[in-house]
């Protein structure tokens, strides 16, 4: 059975991670999961509210680090992640209950390596995610450099980002995020 590595990297994220961490308790799919939250030196009560929240939140690991960024908090998660894919989230991103599935599925229906979602919107005040008004389509892109430099999907330069899903064979190919870069979102792209 495959296996879905998340991995959230956070810094001062207090008043968003506790509703992430529950996002995360309602990810739907057959397949085993597990969740490695990496505290990237939050100055502030991130780190108690991952401790109070993940409790109930199977199969967790918590890293909590001095304050190096994003590129480097990926890494330390990819370090420990074990699974076949990995699906990347920030500290302040809620999880629709079905993008994990979707994605996977998207990435074994075409034989792919990376799969993109669509975003959505989430009113931290009332509690209500909307999805975005377009329904996506599955698509191929079978030039995504040409794509890329055409600004046609600009989404592509955000592997890594919350939309992301990643063949984990992929990031071991590319060596994780590049530690010169600050953002994993653009350096996983670069990669």
């Amino acid at each position: 059975m495959a296996k879905v590595s998340f991995i959230v990297t956070v810094f001062n994220k207090e008043k968003f991670i506790g509703r992430v961490i529950d996002s995360l308790k309602k990810v739907n799919g057959n397949f085993r999961k597990e969740f490695i939250i990496v505290n990237d030196g939050s100055t502030d009560s991130s780190l108690d509210v991952i401790k109070q929240h993940s409790i109930e939140l199977p199969n967790t690991t918590i890293i909590s680090r001095e304050n190096k960024g994003p590129s480097l908090s990926t890494n330390e998660g990819l370090l420990v992640a074990q699974g076949d894919y990995i699906k990347f989230l920030d500290g302040d991103d809620i999880i629709d209950p079905n993008a994990a599935l979707d994605l996977m599925n998207s990435l074994d229906k075409f034989g792919q390596r990376v799969a993109f979602g669509q975003r959505g919107t989430f009113d931290y005040k009332s509690g209500t995610y909307t999805k975005s008004k377009k329904t996506p389509k599955e698509k191929l892109i079978k030039e995504p450099i040409k794509a890329l430099l055409s600004s046609k999907y600009n989404f592509i330069r955000s592997i890594g980002s919350s939309t992301s899903m990643v063949k984990r064979d992929l990031i071991e190919e590319i060596g994780g995020s590049d530690p010169e870069i600050f953002v994993q979102d653009f350096s996983l792209a670069l990669r």
